[in-house]
């Protein structure tokens, strides 16, 4: 299928590639943009590369433009500095002539000459201006065929300093799905999820980030808008009075038990909010999405994670239900701040120091962290992540480490790890709801 530059079609396609420059070496990536209308650019890709025999081949691609990906020239020539490309499926020719560390030309296509300039490719690198424009939450509202939802894209800067990214859908119950690559130039943000084959590109202007998202070849335009993620709840102001503040109080499931917080909020808009906190799971946030309160009977609905709760208000008490996956517990939730109790584990200096620092590895799909730090009163503690599932901060309440051998535990969710320490890898297994499975992590 023949694919044509044009205007009409620009799609979000970031490719990444190194380059190396020498003389009479063009070997690598080169960039360069043409202009196909007054005022409008189109960025294209040329990725070289030499074959055995001292050939050349060429890959042309374009960040841009969903039809010009990994295009292979049909015919590359290249001597004594001039190169010579024929691009069967684009219908174009290029001829151009290595001059001063770039590659000075002309790209023709049917019947038309567009002077095309290429450069060695350098990946745009962030700024700390940058990241500071982009740190934080930015919701949006995505409507597609299927319906809409809401969501939230995160910038944070993780413990070992580098800049990642995140998206979340309460709606869908996607929570902490890391993005793959993260691009900011000439304030245009364009963010890859390659786990979900999703993609980003928009224009920054103050608060708002004004764009298309395109996944499995539909796109959407798209904006995000900087702050939390919030559902306005239709309660009287009356109703939600009695409901400001935080309640929390412990649900007992077959495992053990896990603290539910609730928190009731008044935004500066004068809008009521509440959110939803698992502390023993490492979930904060999550919108609580509807709700409704009358003759002292409360229900709270929250899509993220698909629970209910329904109850009876009595002073500073709520005693009701919580409903998730067909199943109801009793649930008590009283009035007051919850505070999270401390775990420090009893390891020696020279255990901890072995441990400090960010584990990673695979419990099957799914990506587990273990970090260990030490706290400003010199106390160890440990936790574990799980970005997948969204969930960061569990607590380990136990550690051990004896011969090389580690052994660490969770009161919530009852879980054990069990594994041989040796240098900078842990092998051993993760002991879970009466089943054992293989986990390896590796220190970064």
């Amino acid at each position: 299928m023949k694919h044509i530059i044009r205007l009409s079609v620009i799609l979000i396609t970031l490719l990444l590639f190194n380059n190396t420059f020498a003389a009479e070496n063009i070997t690598g990536t080169w960039q360069g943009k043409l202009v196909i209308a007054p005022e409008t650019e189109l960025k294209i890709q040329f990725n070289i590369s030499q074959n055995a025999d001292g050939s050349y081949a060429v890959i042309l691609n374009s960040p841009e433009e969903g039809g010009i990906k990994d295009v292979k020239a049909n015919s590359v020539a290249f001597d004594s500095g001039n190169l010579k490309l024929e691009v069967a499926e684009l219908s174009g020719t290029y001829d151009g002539v290595v001059k001063d560390g770039k590659i000075e030309g002309t790209w023709k296509q049917e019947g038309t000459s567009m002077p095309l300039s290429l450069s060695p490719y350098v990946k745009p690198t962030l700024t700390k201006e940058d990241k500071e424009r982009l740190l934080g939450p930015w919701r949006f509202e995505l409507s597609q065929p299927g319906g809409s939802f809401k969501g939230i894209y995160r910038f944070e800067v993780a413990q070992n300093g580098e800049f990642v990214g995140f998206v979340d859908s309460p709606d869908m119950g996607v929570f902490g799905v890391p993005f793959s690559s993260i691009e900011f130039e000439e304030n245009i943000l364009t963010v890859k999820v390659e786990s979900t084959q999703a993609e980003f590109k928009g224009t920054m202007s103050g608060d708002e980030i004004v764009g298309e998202f395109k996944q499995r070849g539909q796109q959407t335009p798209v904006t995000l808008k900087k702050g939390p993620l919030v559902y306005n709840l239709n309660l009287a102001e009356d109703d939600m009075e009695k409901l400001l503040g935080e309640w929390n109080g412990p649900l007992t499931i077959p495992t053990g038990s896990l603290t539910v917080v609730f928190r009731f909020e008044k935004t500066k808009e004068g809008n009521f909010v509440a959110f939803h906190d698992s502390p023993d799971q490492g979930g904060k946030d999550l919108p609580v999405t509807e709700a409704a309160f009358s003759d002292g009977k409360i229900t709270l609905k929250m899509k993220g994670n698909n629970a209910e709760f329904n109850g009876k208000l009595t002073g500073d008490e709520m005693v009701g239900e919580w409903t998730q996956r067909g199943q109801s517990l009793p649930l008590t939730l009283k009035k007051g701040e919850y505070k999270a109790p401390e775990y420090s584990l009893s390891l020696s200096a020279e255990a901890m120091g072995q441990l400090l620092g960010e584990w990673q590895g695979k419990l099957g799909p799914l990506s587990l962290v273990f970090r260990f730090e030490k706290t400003e009163k010199g106390d160890f503690k440990g936790f574990i992540d799980s970005p997948d599932q969204g969930a960061k901060g569990i607590k380990i309440t136990e550690a051990a480490l004896t011969d090389g051998r580690l052994v660490l535990k969770v009161k919530v969710p009852t879980a054990e790890f069990n594994g041989q320490l040796s240098g900078n890898s842990l092998v051993g297994e993760w002991k879970q709801g009466g089943q054992s499975n293989p986990l390896t992590l590796t220190k970064k």
